[in-house]
């Protein structure tokens, strides 16, 4: 049996009075212009791949797989979204799509909005995200409050275990 965390974002999303800014459904199985995948710590990271996990809708997802289960180095790694443009609003909604299975008891998964190029931790995930029937991404949805002044907004997913 395989340990693995499956992330997919199903769609990034900007809202505010009906003002949608960008979507990325990972079509072509690439990762977006911009968009940069690291790994900072251990020889696993994500990729993107066309997933067999959901029998129904086998779509391009970014996952990470670790395929030697009983290997419990640590892990550093992550996603970042290109910086988005933004316009004059307060607030904003990211929407996503998640499936994560924890790989071991220290593991976690972070979400960092960048704004303006300052960092804030805005969820940390530590136990099991799934939906009762196993197959289906659970929808994720935070609102990131931010100023008139806000230019640019950047999200970053960080997956560590140790």
């Amino acid at each position: 049996m395989k340990n693995l965390v499956y992330l997919f974002i199903l769609s990034v999303q900007f809202l505010h009075a009906q003002n949608f800014i960008t979507s990325e459904q990972f079509t072509a199985c690439s990762l977006p212009g911009q968009w940069t995948l690291k790994t900072d710590q251990g020889a696993f990271g994500f990729s993107i791949i066309k997933s067999s996990l959901l029998q129904f809708d086998p779509s391009c997802s970014i996952v990470y797989t670790q395929t030697v289960q009983n290997d419990n180095t640590a892990k550093k790694f992550s996603i970042k979204t290109k910086e988005f443009d933004v316009f004059a609003y307060d607030q904003y909604t990211f929407s996503y799509g998640l499936k994560f299975t924890k790989t071991n008891a220290n593991s976690s998964l972070k979400l960092f909005a960048v704004i303006n190029g300052t960092s804030t931790l805005i969820q940390t995930y530590t136990a099991d995200v799934v939906a009762p029937n196993k197959g289906i991404f659970v929808t994720q949805n935070h609102v990131i409050n931010a100023s008139i002044n806000t230019r640019k907004i950047q999200f970053v997913f960080e997956y560590g275990a140790s």
